[in-house]
């Protein structure tokens, strides 16, 4: 999508409208927080799958390599040092792809078209490790198929590329370009980094034959076969400083430097390719992460780099490592790809270091571990898809930076109480060794385990009500020097998980005396909480003290990851009822009160409230466990609002969306992906289909009627439990589900339990051949069982819910909306 220009204009004009109307309306910023709506036929083609966000980013890299590469929300590749930009026809104009998708669905290759004038241009961008010299450096490719689409007419077909420092800049507060992230520089070699500082706009640009140079740093390379019909080097520049006069002379400047613009493209590189009716040709780009001594070997590795044998390997490494064998398998393709394509994407995250393995929240504005906080969710989405291994190591290396006093604390802003941490780390370590059983494990960390809890014993010892003192947390809750809800949550959480490793670890004097560390802290906790909710009606705000206001977030942690409360107690109820009529399209809502005008002396803050993705599958989970109808079908239209507040690539945001806006976010800080929310909806399929409630089994704690219609089937295969693997099938007919169970258990649980889906209609139900029935909802099956057959059919009253579904629903009302905001300037 771009401008539309209907009259004849230098390629000047062509590339400010372009470039500063990088969205479907001119002269707003796609996705601007500033509010406005967008064409939906523009936002929305019908021939293109859905896509949430209006600047979307994708994440390119290699497996443990430290560092990424972002696909901007164009359709470029940032590295954090450059831009390589496309461009299509002639004068050239940028390229600008917003609906993208990934190879064979989910594997990280980032594939898009442009049509222009019968010529489709088709996309690939990938990233490898070319290994030698560049190892750990990922090296980017843009292949470029070109193909005449009409069927009797032959076409010459333009396409450029070209390097620019940055994008422009649409804030007041970064001089990073939009939607563009800071490269981390501590783990690239030094070597190749050295005089790569801030932007020099004196330099000299040049030409190699298959490269473009600056300063003598070889930019990209570009194919010599078939040749480039033009080489500029800038739009409007050949980039030469001689001249010859009529009467013969030559004179001038043979090896100029130039002055360039951070935002100009340099180095444009034409190719005028004359096909005929059907044909096709490919070019292929390669771009270092950093610009390289163009007579370096590393810049000859670039240049030999095997483009089709690497896209090969990686399609191979993961097909086999992550693809080949899920433990789940979804019978709807969007909730599948999801599913592949996150876990990749997050093992993407990982920095190998030496011997340590670092998961981070992703390779962009969040290229940092977080205390073990949001990278436990991650590590536990590895183990929920069999990657026990990553898992291990991932908690390891949070053992290794557990402080000496036992804390946990945020490399770089140690003095933030982020008390969470405590429980976080504890609840990583202790859920690990319960899905694996892995003693070496447990004799590691429980030293750790011990310091923590010595840690929160001294802390909560010197605080005048026996709790975590008040905090300051400028995010989250939003609250100020306030006891929050849900640090105590995750205190509670984390001294749970400290008793179950000390009672496994055989260390009885340990396990009484961490049980009654857990009875002070929470009798101190239920005596503020019940002061607080007298005051609300039940609902339990995200402060203790101060203040019953501020943005839910792990307040609702109240049945997951632990059963802190009775299911059938009112305040969980009251809190999910009172947090999901706050929900803004369907998910959870989020105020960021920064200031946004002044009157007179007096600063205006912003009240709209936003949308926050990763904190709104916790409402789902406490779900699962309560298991109502209603809780049942909230669950599943939470995956479904999840899963539409994605990318066509299937990638997450963290925050910042106006509701039935201009669908940005956050601008600069918190660009796609946010790697904790797909984590916790990987988290939520998961338990949606396999869950431990205590010492019982549960299956189907909530499904999909997309996923059981005639035909269709969920396979779990092997699905990591604190019962060991569990492997079943739900095969569905018109008139029965038949659930083959599983049959093996590494530890037998009490009971299992298979929810009846609220909206199925059952006439019988036979287990093994023999008349069964439902109680409360479930069928309470003997382990020994082999086949549980619910006979009957989906009710024709009940909602219908899938993705596609949501998706039309969402288009529907934002056509509506827009068509309300065309007469009178409001979607409301």
């Amino acid at each position: 999508m771009r401008t539309s220009i209907s009259m004849p204009c230098t390629m000047v004009i062509l590339l400010f409208t372009s470039l500063l109307a990088s969205s479907p309306v001119a002269g707003q910023q796609a996705g601007s927080r500033l509010g406005g709506m967008f064409d939906p036929d523009i936002m929305d083609p019908p021939d293109k799958p859905f896509s949430y966000f209006a600047c979307p980013t994708d994440m390119l890299g290699a497996w443990g390599a430290p560092a990424g590469v972002e696909v901007t929300p164009e359709g470029y590749i940032w590295t954090g040092y450059g831009e390589l930009m496309f461009f299509t026809g002639l004068p050239p104009v940028p390229v600008n792809a917003r609906i993208r998708t990934l190879y064979r669905g989910y594997l990280p290759a980032v594939e898009y078209d442009v049509i222009q004038n019968g010529i489709r241009y088709s996309f690939r961008l990938f990233a490898a490790d070319v290994g030698g010299a560049l190892k750990g450096v990922p090296v980017s490719f843009a292949t470029v198929t070109v193909t005449n689409m009409r069927d009797a007419e032959p076409r010459a077909a333009y396409l450029s590329a070209g390097w620019r420092y940055r994008s422009p800049v649409n804030t007041l507060y970064t001089a990073a370009g939009d939607y563009r992230f800071g490269q981390r520089k501590g783990l690239i070699p030094e070597y190749l980094i050295k005089d790569l500082g801030s932007f020099k706009p004196n330099c000299q640009l040049t030409w190699a034959d298959d490269a473009v140079r600056r300063d003598g740093r070889m930019l990209f390379t570009f194919p010599t076969e078939p040749a480039p019909n033009r080489r500029s080097l800038a739009l409007e520049d050949w980039g030469m400083h001689m001249r010859r006069y009529f009467s013969g002379e030559i004179e001038g400047d043979p090896n100029p430097r130039h002055t360039q613009d951070p935002h100009t493209p340099v180095g444009i590189v034409t190719y005028c390719l004359r096909l005929k009716p059907g044909e096709s040709q490919t070019l292929t780009f390669k771009f270092p992460l950093v610009p390289l001594p163009d007579d370096s070997p590393e810049a000859r590795q670039v240049r030999d780099a095997d483009t089709s044998q690497l896209f090969a390997a990686m399609v191979e490494f993961w097909e086999k490592w992550i693809v080949a064998k899920p433990p789940l398998r979804f019978p709807e393709n969007k909730v599948q790809e999801y599913l592949l394509a996150n876990t990749i994407n997050n093992l993407l995250t990982i920095d190998l270091v030496g011997d340590d393995l670092i998961v981070n929240v992703n390779k962009f504005h969040y290229h940092a571990w977080y205390g073990g906080g949001n990278t436990t969710e991650m590590s536990r989405s590895f183990e929920y898809m069999g990657l026990f291994d990553i898992a291990q190591r991932a908690f390891l290396f949070f053992h290794s930076k557990q402080s000496a006093d036992g804390s946990f604390r945020l490399a770089g802003h140690e003095d933030k109480l982020y008390w969470e941490f405590f429980g976080y780390n504890l609840w990583g370590w202790g859920r690990h060794y319960q899905l694996t059983r892995n003693r070496a494990f447990l004799d590691r960390v429980y030293p750790g385990v011990v310091k923590a809890m010595a840690w929160h014993e001294s802390i909560t010892a010197n605080d005048p009500l026996g709790l975590f003192g008040p905090a300051t947390i400028a995010d989250d809750a939003y609250l100020k020097d306030c006891r929050q809800t849900g640090q105590h949550l995750w205190g509670l959480i984390g001294l749970r998980n400290a008793i179950y490793m000390a009672r496994e670890m055989g260390r009885s004097e340990d396990v009484a005396r961490f049980e009654a560390q857990e009875r002070r802290f929470r009798a101190a906790f239920d005596k503020l909480l019940d002061q607080q909710t007298a005051k609300t009606g039940g609902y339990i705000p995200p402060a203790l003290e101060r203040t019953t206001t501020g943005n839910d977030w792990d307040n609702l942690r109240t049945l997951h990851p632990e059963i802190l409360f009775d299911p059938a107690d009112p305040r969980v109820e009251a809190t999910l009822r009172t947090v999901r009529g706050r929900y803004q399209e369907g998910v959870l809502a989020y105020t960021w009160p920064a200031s946004i005008g002044k009157q007179g002396e007096q600063f205006i803050f912003n009240e709209q409230p936003g949308l926050h993705y990763w904190q709104t599958p916790n409402n789902a989970q406490v779900s699962l466990v309560r298991g109502t109808a209603w809780d049942q079908e909230w669950a599943v239209k939470e995956l479904y609002a999840m899963l539409l507040h994605s990318t066509s690539t299937h990638l997450p945001a963290e925050f910042g969306t106006i509701p039935w806006s201009t669908r940005g976010y956050s601008h600069v800080f918190n660009i796609t992906p946010q790697c904790t929310s797909s984590a916790n909806v990987i988290q939520l399929l998961r338990n949606m289909l396999v869950r431990e409630q205590c010492e019982d089994l549960y299956l189907l704690s909530a499904i999909s009627p997309e996923w059981v219609q005639p035909d269709k089937q969920i396979k779990v295969r092997d699905e990591p439990s604190s019962f060991g693997p569990v492997s079943f099938t739900v095969q569905a007919a018109t008139d029965r589900l038949s659930v083959q169970l599983p049959e093996r258990y590494r530890q037998i649980p009490q009971r299992l339990l298979v929810r009846v889906p609220w909206f199925y209609s059952v006439t019988r139900a036979e287990i093994d051949g023999k008349a069964a029935t439902a109680k409360d909802g479930h069928v309470i099956l003997p382990v020994t069982a082999k086949e549980l057959v619910l006979f009957g059919n989906i009710r024709q009253d009940i909602l219908q819910l899938s993705y596609d579904k949501a998706v039309a629903d969402y288009k529907a009302e934002y056509r509506k909306r827009y068509q309300q905001f065309l007469r009178t300037g409001n979607s409301e």
